[in-house]
């Protein structure tokens, strides 16, 4: 993950085994280095839709 601000890794959803784009509009956060306050990375900002990919991925992993 690069470290300067112009070329910052954006970081996707870890859903089903796979990292997936997130759905929609992509919003994302900072990450940053909590010893220098740099700007590390960004994180997409879960949708509606990914959150009910996760459900569905958690419970066909997990049946009841």
């Amino acid at each position: 993950m690069s470290s300067s601000a112009s070329s910052v890794t954006i970081l996707g959803h870890y859903i089903g085994g796979a990292v997936r784009k997130p759905s929609g509009d992509v919003n994302t956060s900072d990450v940053f280095n909590p010893a220098t306050g740099a700007v590390t990375g960004k994180v997409t900002l879960a949708t509606q839709a990914d959150v009910d990919a996760a459900v569905a991925a958690a419970k066909a992993a997990f049946p009841a």
